[in-house]
Order: C-alpha cells, then structure tokens, then sequence
C-alpha cells in the first residue's frame, strides 16, 4: 500500500507479479451514491499497467459485511490507461467565493459507464495482474479491500 496523504503518488496501490508491475487508483462510492463519475490522475495513464478500480460498498445489515461491486478501467497488465484526452477536465468539489469551481488541469472525470463491471475479486486479480489466487490470498487481499473501502466510506461521511 502507497500512502496518499496528496495524490503526488498517483497510485494507492502498487502490485508486482513475476516482474510485472500494475498500479491501481483505488475508488469508492456507496451503492446508494448518485457519483457518476470518478477523477483520475492523468499521470496514471503513463504508468504501464495503471488501472482505476471503484469499489460500490453496500452493507448488508444481516451480518455486517459490505458487499462489494467492483469496477474497472483499464487495460491490464503491462499496458497504459486508454487515452483520457476525450474525457472532461476535472474541477474542484467545493467552488470559490465567486462561486466558480477551478478546474484540475491533471485530472480527468472518468464517467462510470467507460468503466467495466467485473463480478469477484478474483476476477478483478485475472483481470488486472494475470494471477489466479489461491484462497488464502484472496481472503486477505478481500479483507484489505473491504477496510479500504470502510475507510473512504466514514471519510465521505464526514
């Protein structure tokens, strides 16, 4: 895990696998969101393996767990972002006292339709890094994930 006090590292998440690096933006939303969008760090894109994984959370209130949808945008290992040049420039959340949002040069909003559902983790790990887990991994990496995504959760709460 790549701490992100400031997106300066582009990534919150580096893997490395028979010498193939992929580096994730890790981002999450609750199921019951209207976040159409997701804004990703142009530098991403000149990462070779860089990818966007949003995490749709939603606690189920019968065995507090979170069920986890997972979301991806791009185009797997060892391979750049597609192109952000079409997409939309992003913009501050929070506008100035003139009421103007500035706009984030670096960032582009990535519109939830361009990004692919994939149905479990270890899809995700298939699709992402070309492994295939064995269970215990794939537990400890989904209990990572969900206190991922139960962090952002209480930040967005805030």
């Amino acid at each position: 895990m790549l701490r992100s006090d400031f997106d300066a590292s582009v990534s919150d998440l580096l893997l490395e696998c028979q010498n193939c690096m992929s580096y994730f933006q890790l981002k999450t939303s609750a199921s019951n969101s209207k976040m159409r969008t997701q804004r990703v760090n142009i530098a991403l894109s000149h990462k070779s393996g860089g990818c966007v994984v949003w995490l749709i959370c939603k606690e189920d209130p019968m065995d507090c767990r979170m069920q986890l949808q997972y979301l991806f945008f791009g185009d797997g290992p060892e391979k750049p972002l597609p192109s952000l040049d079409d997409f939309s420039p992003g913009t501050h959340t929070k506008a100035s006292a003139s009421g103007i949002k500035a706009v984030l040069p670096y960032f582009r909003e990535i519109p939830k339709q361009y990004f692919e559902s994939i149905p479990t983790i270890t899809e995700l790990a298939k699709k992402a890094i070309l492994i295939e887990l064995d269970i215990g991994l794939f537990a400890r990496i989904r209990t990572a994930v969900e206190c991922l995504a139960c962090m952002d959760s209480e930040i967005e709460s805030l």
